[in-house]
Parts: structure tokens; C-alpha cells; sequence
């Protein structure tokens, strides 16, 4: 799922570039974000210390939750 976004990402460098952000730093700010994402067990949204295929829902779930509050922000 990581490299898909950061792929996404890339698409709209030249935007980034546009509104004045050092893109270079935004990919490897974002590139650490989303590693920190995948490596910490999420208590909120899941079983505590139960390991299976819902990881990754509950990595979908947290995405969907970061788009919602970032359209809430605007």
C-alpha cells in the first residue's frame, strides 16, 4: 500500500513544486509517516495484540480517518 501512495504522490509533484513545498522533504516526510503507520499496533481500532489479516483494514480504516479530518480542516 506504501508504494502505491507514494507513486500517487509523485503524480502531483509538480503541484507540491507550485504551492512553494520542498518536495523532497514532503515524500520523506510522508515516507516515514506511512512506515510508522504500518509498523505500530493500533489499539483504538483493533483487537490488542491480535495479528491477522485485519492489520490492514485497520491501516485502511486510519487512512480513511486522516482523509476525513483533512477535508474537515480545510
Amino acid at each position: 500500500m506504501t508504494p502505491i501512495i507514494l507513486w500517487l504522490l509523485d503524480r502531483f509533484r509538480s503541484l507540491f513544486q507550485t504551492m512553494g513545498a520542498d518536495y523532497d522533504q514532503l515524500r520523506a516526510i510522508v515516507q516515514v509517516k506511512l512506515m510508522m503507520d504500518n509498523r505500530r499496533s493500533i489499539v483504538t481500532l483493533g483487537r490488542y495484540g491480535k495479528q491477522s489479516a485485519e492489520t490492514n483494514n485497520s491501516f485502511i480504516r486510519i487512512l480513511g480517518i486522516y482523509m476525513l479530518v483533512g477535508a474537515l480542516s480545510r
